[in-house]
């Protein structure tokens, strides 16, 4: 099937070429620590943070794996964030609340804190084609998981 042609060709190469809008990123961010410091919480409604903590984390995972900030680091700050969401989601499950010992959240915390650094260092040096394309990947992948179509040991998290 044909590509469609755009009239503007050219401006639309050069706008999806640019970084994404530095307000948008501080925005996101901002929203994105709101919603760690709502998933810590404890509240019955943290479910809500905790589905845009495994986002982040998968997109991060993404965007890593693109080679937008990625690199050994980067796995292991991801892993360990995708780890203690799951941790966090099992014992929700089990506990039927959202509440955590006092040991948990600060490790939860400390990781998904570690896990937004990067993320913003990620979002600041992306273009605005490669995040549409980083979220579609993900999206992806994230239905792929839910098919049951994961390597072994793989961490799944999140719905987006």
């Amino acid at each position: 099937m044909p590509r469609p042609v755009h009239l503007n060709a050219h401006q639309l190469a050069i706008h999806n070429a640019r970084l994404l809008p530095s307000a948008d990123v501080t925005g996101q961010m901002q929203l994105l620590r709101e919603h760690l410091d709502h998933l810590l919480s404890g509240q019955p409604s943290a479910r809500v943070s905790w589905m845009s903590m495994a986002d982040a984390a998968n997109m991060a995972e993404t965007l890593a794996g693109m080679r937008i900030g990625g690199g050994e680091d980067a796995e292991r700050v991801i892993r360990e964030a995708q780890e203690s969401l799951a941790e966090a989601w099992q014992t929700a499950q089990e506990r039927g609340t959202w509440a955590m010992s006092a040991q948990a959240r600060q490790t939860l915390h400390d990781r998904l804190q570690w896990l937004l650094q990067l993320h913003e260092v990620q979002m600041r040096a992306v273009s605005i084609r490669e995040y549409a394309r980083a979220f579609e990947r993900t999206r992806a992948r994230m239905a792929a998981a839910r098919r049951g179509q994961v390597g072994r040991g793989v961490v799944v998290v999140g719905e987006m």
